[in-house]
């Protein structure tokens, strides 16, 4: 169980790992959202936390897991990967096996 002090920790490193996944700039981000890029700057330091609304909107528009934030045993996942594996949710047992296939050669490749 975390203390309320390491959930708000553990938010903003979430919401600081899915804005720059996304590409976004805290001063883009805090445009989208209506507030200040200081606060954002304090919500991804874990220095305070955002009112429900402001929570809503970040989960949203950065498409946040929230069951990381508050579950110690789950690791934060990247809106990119998670985006992929949403997409694996689709594939029958031969498309998967491909799809592992093309990963599997691209570690190869990699590792040369």
């Amino acid at each position: 169980m975390f203390t309320p002090i390491e959930i708000t920790e553990r938010f903003g490193i979430a919401v600081r790992s899915a804005r720059e996944a996304l590409g976004l700039t805290q001063r883009e981000l805090a445009e989208k959202l209506s507030i200040t890029p200081h606060h954002l700057g304090a919500i991804e330091k874990g220095y305070t936390n955002p009112g429900y609304d402001l929570f809503c909107q970040l989960v949203n528009v950065l498409n946040l897991q929230t069951d990381i934030i508050f579950r110690p045993d789950l690791v934060f996942i990247p809106p990119t990967i998670a985006a992929i594996v949403r997409r694996l949710h689709g594939c029958n047992d031969k498309e998967i096996n491909t799809v592992d296939s093309l990963l599997q050669t691209f570690e190869e490749y990699r590792g040369q």
